[in-house]
């Protein structure tokens, strides 16, 4: 696999030809072509899993190779396209380097950038810490810190559990042939 770094400067001269500079494009277009190889041989050894009797019914009962893609093979896959996606977007929260390169205005930083810019900014004082906006007078460093760091893992968090009880939808769903019991259901 290719270091990151070593595309960054072709594929900040595509986006700037592109004229996604300064917009989220750069961070979010990307990952829906594959999203790096990890992904597409996970995703390809997950399919390679799945009996190719499905196919062969789905083509006795005239489906094409589209309608069993997205009619069968898509709804099997659910579980390892949702782990795709906590990779993603766990990736992409933490990413610090591609916003800092892409975004230029303060408006669109992400969480990390803008946690470490208001870690730079702050001076730290004898009555507590003072940013150039705000003046707090009981919160010490570390504190200010650790209530950053949370504001920061509670919008993951609170994505995280919204899926509720569809993180265990697959595990009892692979049995397809006749005689084989769902492990749970």
């Amino acid at each position: 696999m290719i270091p990151y770094h070593v595309v960054l400067i072709p594929q900040y001269l595509l986006f700037r030809d592109l004229g996604w500079l300064d917009s989220f494009k750069p961070l979010i277009v990307p990952h829906f072509f594959g999203g790096g190889a990890f992904f597409i041989f996970l995703l390809r050894q997950f399919f390679m899993t799945i009996p190719r009797d499905y196919d062969d019914a789905a083509r006795i009962d005239g489906a094409g190779t589209f309608s069993i893609l997205w009619r069968i093979l898509v709804p099997m896959s659910k579980p390892a396209l949702a782990t795709v996606a906590i990779f993603t977007f766990m990736g992409e929260w933490n990413d610090f380097f591609a916003p800092l390169i892409y975004l230029n205005s303060q408006e669109r930083y992400t969480l990390a950038i803008a946690i470490r810019q208001w870690q730079q900014v702050a001076v730290w004082g004898r009555g507590g810490v003072r940013t150039a906006d705000v003046e707090c007078d009981y919160v010490d460093g570390d504190r200010a810190d650790d209530s950053a760091g949370c504001a920061v893992l509670f919008h993951a968090a609170l994505l995280y559990s919204g899926r509720g009880d569809q993180r265990h939808q697959g595990l009892g769903s692979r049995g397809g042939a006749k005689g084989v019991l769902p492990i749970l259901s």
